[in-house]
């Protein structure tokens, strides 16, 4: 997205959103992941964020809405 910052803790699963403009938090997502070794943004076929849960050593996509 270009009007949104995403922030990942890899300790605790959780991506947070922020607006990139005033950077002012805008929400928490919980992934249900034990850790992260990546982040993408893709807007093909709709915006979404992949990210690699380190635990199953998978890659995971998370549609925004």
């Amino acid at each position: 997205s270009d009007t949104s910052l995403f922030v990942a803790d890899s300790a605790s699963g959780v991506i947070s959103e922020y607006s990139w403009d005033s950077l002012t938090h805008i929400r928490d997502i919980q992934t249900g992941a034990n850790g992260f070794s990546g982040l993408a943004f893709s807007s093909v076929g709709g915006d979404a964020l992949y990210f690699t849960d380190v635990s199953d050593n998978s890659v995971k996509r998370l549609t925004l809405t």
